[in-house]
């Protein structure tokens, strides 16, 4: 026998290892070993063995190994394994890379740095249908988890598109499939099942039973944990009634109009409408009765409130109305449903006093589960099974309120699920996910963490090192659930227990997963397999005229929904294929496919009559892709040729000055009109504030900027202060080394009603020595970076050049001005340091409560700062207060739990604030109502004084200071405007009188809606505020790293509706463009 690759990790491969790799190096073969017995290994060896390929010249032989796995996970974990043994560059490509949509030559550049590639099958598969990948390319293919390839998985779809590839005998690459259950599902017949995954991977089982492999794998010791039924009363019947309507209701929900059939001679057919988000809305519902049934009140309660998260969520990315309007309707069964929950938990807690919520409102499964869980040691490593994803996020919850009520310090738990449903090639979620993941397997295989709660996504192939728990909390749904959960126990003396609620029918069940097992033993040591393949298949083939791509059946459909995707639509457009179906008399099915109406084909597509909707379906598809490919909307590798704008811009009816041959353009190798090509463009300032700025010593002209409010009286009393700040003298004025002629009044635009602004231009001179003219600069500086926020990417022009002045404050009386000089001289305007504990207990903040103040909360990690004014102190209250919902106490036990911090002086008093809206300083236009009450505006906060930084700048000018931008853009603007009047005029020899009056620039009619009158809200915490849609244009953070990640919203128990927002603000904010040489850089290794 050949010696082994040598191997510089310094492992001695087993002895049934080796002998298994001589029969992969013979033939195609599929490796049939317990978990935990080095299958993995066996296929590093053979890799190493078939390598001499992998390093040759492109075009001279070279091939490349590909190792294809069936989820995200195991893509960076068999990576890890094959580069501990291997001297060879790595890949990893799985879908949260948004690899999709790569080209050919992104693809090549991949393949031209890569010796082996590990990613997931899908992205293989498609990359073998587009061209972009030929199956004769590969020297081995190796498939993790080979029992998936049945019906229509891609595992099965790689091996047609071999079978169907006409390859001469020395191009055909070796096939190593992997696994440890063999079959996908329960089945009387084993043979047969054999017997098809053999034909399938045109490839051998192989194996070995042998003491040796025993040692190595995994053999717990099986218990069966047996708890009482879960028998509801009335009252959660009631619940279960509702749930059980509201599913039944959004199923019915469908697309209210009612389209014509296609009649066609003796056929017609109807239109078959889709999926809608409604249904899936109804799973949510479906989700909180099973959870309700089978976890208890408390479980369900949970529930409520992780789905209301998921629609809130949901209606940040959502711009369909209708879509939003069922969000809303989802929303309001589950508000209620989480109050039904709450007060029969409630009812049943004064009932039976002295048991917890989180003890007495469970169900008997979920009561086992602990004393399971409580009879664990910290040294000890435990999962839990479950087969819904939510179960494992609710019980985490569940168990850390137990560990809390009980002091269960043995416990220290975490859960895992999948990231199925989230992906969005605008978001890095899944990224995130993934990396949230990764974290919680090394700390569980580092035993930080000893009991991990998930769903199947640990079932299969995750690397778990030692696990000496497993329990299955739900029952196993299959066989090779049971095989695979079964062999997480890996450790000595490991056990399995399966929790059921009837022992008898369980242990029939197991029965005959052990019967499975025999029979394969017994199958594979005798065999006894038939080589008869049963399968009919739709196999035609279409190939491109380059023989770069092939279409099948079983891509079709992807293919036709890709092309949909490609054609011009607005953001309020999902264009998708219309599916009609008609039915013989033998019910037989056939379709007709139309495309969408701005398609290069106009007319329906017939399928054939086949006996499932799915390949009649398929026919369709497969025969529209053909007609697509043929008119040339599909290239040559069947990906959708790009039509949008292309020839629109060669029409000079409607782009006369439009010019293929630019010059600009082609200087830096850009085509004029996309995105890359810019321009800059010369913005023009006006003459009148161009070398304008006060110089020292020399006549500098006061400018006053007069803020008068255009309202007899406030339609919203919660901004009554701001209305009296607004009336006082103090005010602004810029100074500028010359005269500014008179520009009309303006009104600006402010939310709790209109200012009319009237700048009254030239009414002191002041002369400004060295020590003020220095003093008048910081103060200018400190308004705008530190009151204003100006963004941190600007830097200040010194050069006396556009826009040149100071701004200043005033202080005014009797029409007398002065510069307010008290305010210039202080040193600090924004405090950005908490208090100190010595500043707290000597009541910092007692000298600002008599006048409204500028406060922010210190405690709170949100960008921008949060800015509000002081309205009222209410000294009738104090930190040990009511607060005002249920969930907590007091104001001090909120901030406790919440935020980890306690209340020094119990005695202060409560200080009511509103929000400056420091994030909308734009005033220019008026604000139309959207028709929702929930703005941020709307709201107003109880804080305690000792949990704020109080700010030195007066709230007066701070209010003014808002104001700002908007009246110095449209001045401005204005004396731009008396620019190119005074150019006019001179050109024209027009001569104009000289006159004092002022004009207002007055307000056009416009359309829209006024804003009607709100409730008042009012609500303690700026963490219950509730955003519009899309308020979420300030992005949260600049990179992504660990420090400035978002509040973990799924294992925060108490979620509000700023933390998810700054959630979503965050996944969209970092998802900035990246070359494809970051990609290949990051991925190879």
């Amino acid at each position: 026998m050949d010696q082994p690759p040598e191997d510089t990790s310094g492992i001695v491969p087993r002895k049934y290892q080796l002998e298994l790799l001589e029969d992969c190096k013979e033939s195609n073969t599929i490796l049939y070993l317990p978990t935990g017995s080095g299958k993995t290994y066996i296929a590093t060896m053979l890799v190493k063995s078939m390598g001499d390929s992998l390093t040759k010249p492109k075009g001279q032989g070279k091939k490349w190994t590909f190792f294809i796995v069936q989820s995200v996970p195991l893509v960076s974990q068999q990576a890890g394994n094959l580069r501990r043994h291997l001297p060879w560059n790595i890949g990893t490509f799985s879908g949260d890379m948004n690899v999709d949509f790569w080209s050919q030559k992104q693809w090549d550049e991949i393949l031209d740095k890569c010796h082996i590639l590990v990613m997931t099958a899908q992205i293989y598969l498609n990359n073998l249908h587009h061209g972009y990948m030929h199956i004769k390319d590969a020297n081995l293919l190796i498939f993790d988890e080979c029992h998936h390839a049945v019906a229509l998985h891609p595992f099965k779809q790689i091996m047609q598109v071999l079978h169907d590839t006409d390859l001469k005998s020395d191009e055909y690459p070796r096939i190593l499939g992997l696994t440890a259950t063999l079959i996908n599902a329960n089945t009387k017949n084993v043979r047969d099942e054999l017997t098809k995954l053999q034909i399938t991977f045109n490839a051998t089982i192989k194996t070995r039973y042998d003491e040796n492999i025993q040692i190595f794998s995994a053999r717990p010791k099986e218990f069966i944990s047996l708890y009482d039924e879960h028998i509801l009363d009335g009252e959660v019947k009631a619940i279960t009634n509702r749930l059980s309507k509201t599913i039944s209701n959004l199923r019915k929900i469908q697309a209210p109009a009612k389209i014509e059939p296609i009649r066609e001679k003796n056929e017609i057919y109807y239109l078959e409408y889709q999926k809608t988000p409604s249904k899936n809305f109804a799973n949510y519902f479906l989700d909180i009765e099973v959870n309700l049934v089978d976890g208890g009140a408390y479980i369900a309660y949970l529930v409520t409130w992780h789905f209301m998260v998921e629609v809130e969520k949901k209606k940040k990315i959502c711009t369909d109305v209708k879509k939003l309007t069922n969000m809303s309707y989802v929303l309001s069964e589950l508000t209620i449903t989480r109050k039904m929950l709450y007060d029969y938990m409630n009812k049943h807690l004064f009932i039976h006093k002295g048991h917890s919520t989180t003890l007495y409102n469970t169900s008997p499964k979920l009561k086992k589960l602990m004393e399971l869980l409580s009879a664990i040691k910290v040294t000890d490593t435990c999962l839990v099974f479950v087969d819904r994803r939510t179960t494992a996020k609710i019980l985490y919850h569940y168990i850390k309120d137990y560990i809390e009520e009980f002091n269960q310090v043995n416990i220290v738990c975490e859960f895992i699920v999948g990231a199925r449903g989230i992906f969005s090639p605008d978001c890095k979620e899944m990224v995130y996910k993934k990396q949230q993941n990764n974290d919680i397997i090394k700390k569980f295989n580092d035993n930080v963490i000893n009991v991990l709660i998930t769903s199947e996504v640990l079932e299969e192939g995750v690397d778990i090192q030692t696990c000496n728990y497993v329990i299955r909390y739900d029952s196993p749904k299959n066989f090779p659930s049971y095989i695979q959960s079964k062999g997480r126990a890996r450790s000595a003396d490991s056990k399995f227990i399966v929790m059921v609620p009837n022992q008898i029918k369980f242990q029939k069940t197991q029965s005959e997963y052990n019967k499975m097992e025999e029979d394969i033993a017994k199958l594979l040591v005798e065999n006894d397999i038939d080589d008869e393949n049963n399968d009919e298949d739709m196999t035609e083939v279409f190939y491109t005229k380059t023989n770069r791509a092939m279409l099948t059946h079983d891509i079709a459909i992807s293919i036709v929904n890709r092309y949909c995707f490609s054609l011009p639509q607005d953001r309020f457009t999902d264009l998708c294929p219309e599916w009609y179906m008609a039915q013989n008399n033998n019910k037989f099915k056939k379709y007709k496919l139309k495309l969408p109406i701005n398609s290069i084909i106009k007319t329906p597509i017939d399928g054939i009559f086949c006996a499932t909707k799915k390949n009649a379906k398929k026919s369709a598809a497969f025969n529209a892709c053909i007609e697509l490919y043929n008119v040339g909307a599909l290239d040559e590798y069947l990906v959708p040729v790009s039509i949008r704008n292309s020839g629109i811009f060669n029409d000079l009816k409607w782009f006369p000055h439009w010019d293929e041959e630019d010059i600009e353009a082609s200087k830096y190798k850009l085509k004029a009109g996309t995105n890359k090509m810019k321009r800059m463009v010369h913005i023009k300032s006006t003459t009148h504030l161009h070398g304008s700025y006060p110089q020292v010593n020399q006549s500098s002209y006061l400018h006053i900027l007069h803020c008068i409010p255009d309202y007899t009286k406030l339609d919203d009393c919660k901004y009554e202060t701001f209305d009296k700040l607004l009336r006082l003298n103090e005010e602004f004025g810029i100074l500028t080394s010359n005269k500014l002629p008179q520009v009309s009044n303006f009104p600006i635009f402010l939310p709790f009603g209109n200012v009319n602004v009237s700048i009254e231009v030239n009414v002191e001179v002041l002369y400004l020595d060295h020590e003020r003219h220095k003093k008048l600069e910081n103060f200018h500086n400190k308004l705008f970076v530190d009151v204003l926020g100006i963004k941190d990417f600007t830097v200040r022009s010194y050069d006396n050049e556009d826009s040149s002045y100071l701004v200043v404050p005033i202080s005014s009386a009797d029409n007398i001005y002065n510069v307010d000089w008290n305010v210039i001289d202080i040193n600090r305007f924004v405090e950005i340091e908490e208090p100190t504990m010595e500043q707290r207990n000597s009541k910092f903040y007692e000298e600002y409560l008599k006048t409204p103040n500028v406060i922010s909360p210190w405690y709170r990690n949100i960008i921008p700062v949060q800015r509000y004014i002081v309205t009222e102190v209410y000294t009738d209250m104090n930190p040990d207060s009511a607060f005002p919902t249920s969930e907590y106490d007091t104001y001090a036990t909120y901030f406790s739990d919440k935020y980890g911090i306690h209340v020094v002086d119990k005695n202060q008093p409560m200080i009511k604030v509103k929000s400056l809206g420091v994030s909308k300083m734009n005033y220019l236009v008026p604000r139309i109502s959207s028709g929702k009450i929930d703005k941020r505006s709307e709201y107003i906060e109880i804080l305690i004084p000792e949990f704020c930084t109080w700010h030195k700048f007066p709230s007066v000018y701070w209010l003014k200071a808002l104001m700002l931008p908007t009246i110095l853009y449209r001045l401005d603007k204005l004396l731009l405007a008396e620019d190119l009047l005074v150019k006019i005029n001179s050109l024209c020899n027009i001569k104009v009188e000289d006159h004092t009056n002022r004009d207002t620039v007055l307000i056009d009619n416009f359309s829209g809606n006024h804003e009607g009158k709100k409730k008042n809200i009012i609500l303690p915490i700026s963490e219950t505020l509730k955003y519009l849609e899309n308020s979420h244009d300030n992005n949260m953070v600049d990179e992504w790293n660990s420090n400035n990640f978002p509040i973990d919203i799924e294992r925060q128990k108490n979620t509000t509706m700023l933390d998810v927002l700054n959630y979503h603000t965050f996944m969209y904010a970092i998802n900035k463009s990246k070359s494809n040489d970051n990609i290949v850089s990051k991925n190879i290794k």
